[in-house]
């Protein structure tokens, strides 16, 4: 029996890990809430906003006992640059978009980011230690496909 922090009641369902890759969350939220949002300084909040509403929304849906959040780093390449050097050609983001990037991890007190690493090397380490564990992993990105404990979608 497990105690879930949620109901407050014992439960012999472990509850999931839940997986998320910032990056791509913060992005789509980016796009999805209007420029007019703004936070101290008038700097760009949609990406902050919708993303913690996107993230307390899928805390409380899917109500598990931890949450990882993965971090893209922009500013070093990764092994996957390094092994195709076409890999991400081309991206550019706005200004505003990036300086909420560097802001949305200090909302989280379990994020993951390092040079040279992308979010789904953080997610794929997190299911892979989930599974051994044998517990479930909830992973939250899109595209919605599945990430494998070897970082394989």
């Amino acid at each position: 029996m497990v105690l879930d922090p949620v109901l407050g009641k014992e439960s012999d369902v472990t509850p999931s890990l839940l997986v998320i890759d910032g990056d791509s969350f913060a992005h789509r939220a980016y796009h999805g809430v209007p420029k007019s949002v703004r936070r101290r300084g008038n700097k760009g909040g949609g990406a902050i906003l919708g993303f913690t509403n996107f993230l307390l929304r899928l805390y409380t849906q899917e109500k598990p006992r931890a949450v990882l959040v993965g971090w893209d780093t922009l500013d070093a390449p990764t092994y996957r640059h390094c092994a195709l050097g076409t890999y991400q050609g081309g991206r550019a983001f706005d200004a505003e978009l990036m300086d909420q990037l560097d802001v949305l991890p200090q909302f989280l007190a379990a994020c993951a980011k390092a040079p040279g690493y992308e979010a789904d090397d953080f997610l794929a380490a997190a299911v892979a230690q989930e599974e051994r564990l044998g517990g479930t992993a909830v992973v939250a990105r899109r595209p919605l496909t599945a990430i494998d404990a070897k970082g394989r979608p």
